[in-house]
């Protein structure tokens, strides 16, 4: 098969999508298909609406001799995506990584409101969320061939608002590998961690007054925030922390911390969460809107007799679901869906 993924973000760059196109490509080519990435990055540099137009036709292009497309995000990049192969009459997949008009809204307006009841609050949405909303339901979710969704629960969460058939949906989770080396791990130190995008829905500033609300109890402890790392810092960054914190308003799907676990770092996460099933017992959930909350969890990782009790769930914790596991299931939805 040849499949094309699309991705907003290029291999070099730090996040999510770009890591896990370069991985699936991989994955794809390993089990004997033609694969190519594009990234709508580089297109960047032009306004809205121009790059979109821009990227419409390099898809048009690049798609034509493709079997399939997957495309790694619900609407920049998905919307011009979907369009062109509609227009060259190709298979195309929407795997959703998060919620945009949900991220554009508490980026914009600061107001801490769950994924989980976006949808289901009387809420001042404006003209351009609006809009975006009216488009992934009219375009994106009309044309699209298959959604994929990371976790159960976020499908739950759009099943009623966008109105997808059950039997164009596929459930895919992500890879869970655990590739680290916990022995590095000899001397642990104070530091609190927190890595992601410097934006309000990361929600730091919460963490931020929990900490400095213990200093005067864990004179030792220090919060160490990492806006942008890149994919490959990770292991020196997660192999000094004591414990990694996450009190982002909500995660669908958070990978960060399978790599935590991998340096036998115990997490704090967010309980507005789609990874319950799969976490449940080895990290520690919070009302990460709740600075108290934060403080219960901190002082926990800090009395050395619980932290002990933590770090051996991480170490106890074993799953394996390799990205060889998630191209597989791609390739199987491609083909259970294919018209």
């Amino acid at each position: 098969m040849r499949i094309l993924v699309v991705t907003p973000l290029e291999a070099s760059q730090a996040g999510g999508p770009a890591q896990y196109a370069k991985m699936l490509s991989e994955a794809f080519s390993e089990q004997g298909h033609y694969t190519e990435v594009l990234a709508f990055s580089p297109y960047m540099k032009y306004r809205s609406g121009i790059r979109h137009i821009r990227f419409f036709f390099q898809a048009l292009k690049q798609i034509q001799n493709m079997d399939a497309v997957i495309v790694l995000d619900t609407f920049s990049v998905a919307l011009p995506t979907v369009l062109a192969c509609a227009f060259r009459k190709k298979q195309v997949v929407v795997r959703t990584g998060g919620d945009f008009v949900w991220e554009h809204y508490v980026n914009r307006t600061g107001e801490k409101v769950l994924l989980s009841e976006f949808y289901t609050k009387k809420l001042s949405l404006n003209l351009k969320e609006r809009i975006i909303i009216w488009l992934q339901r009219n375009i994106v979710v009309r044309f699209t061939s298959v959604f994929v969704f990371s976790t159960a629960w976020q499908r739950n969460i759009w099943k009623e608002v966008y109105k997808r058939k059950q039997t164009k949906v596929c459930i895919i989770e992500n890879a869970y590998a655990q590739d680290g080396d916990i022995s590095e791990r000899k001397n642990v130190s104070q530091n609190v961690l927190w890595i992601g995008r410097d934006i309000p829905l990361k929600n730091v500033e919460t963490l931020e007054s929990a900490v400095d609300s213990l200093k005067e109890e864990f004179k030792e402890m220090t919060l160490k925030t990492y806006p942008n790392v890149a994919h490959e810092e990770l292991p020196q960054v997660l192999s000094d922390a004591r414990v990694l914190v996450i009190p982002s308003v909500s995660e669908v799907s958070p990978n960060i911390v399978f790599k935590a676990f991998a340096y036998g770092v115990p997490v704090i996460l967010t309980n507005d969460c789609g990874l319950h099933h799969v976490l449940d017992g080895v990290v520690t959930w919070i009302d990460s809107r709740s600075v108290s909350s934060i403080e219960t969890a901190l002082r926990n990782h800090f009395d050395e007799e619980v932290y002990l009790h933590l770090v051996e769930k991480v170490r106890d914790f074993n799953i394996q679901r390799t990205y060889t596991d998630v191209a597989k299931e791609f390739i199987a939805c491609l083909e259970t869906h294919h018209s």
